[in-house]
C-alpha cells in the first residue's frame, strides 16, 4: 500500500511540474507574438517612410524619368 502512496504522490510530482512547464510555454508564446507584432509594425512604418522619401526624391527632381 504504501508503494502505490509513493507512486502517487511521484505522478503528481511529475503532473505539477508538467503543469509548470506548460504554464512557461504559454508565457513564451505570448512574448513571441508580441514581438512579431512589433516587427510588423516596424515592418509597415518603414514602408511608409521608404514611400515617403520616394515621392520627396520625385518632387525635388531626384529620380530620373
Amino acid at each position: 500500500m504504501s508503494y502505490m502512496l509513493e507512486q502517487t504522490g511521484e505522478v503528481e510530482t511529475r503532473t505539477n511540474h508538467l503543469i509548470e512547464q506548460a504554464a512557461q510555454l504559454r508565457e513564451g508564446t505570448g512574448s513571441t507574438e508580441k514581438i512579431i507584432e512589433l516587427l510588423s509594425n516596424i515592418t509597415k512604418q518603414t514602408a511608409i517612410l521608404s514611400l515617403n522619401a520616394s515621392i520627396e526624391a520625385s518632387k525635388a527632381g531626384g529620380i530620373p524619368k
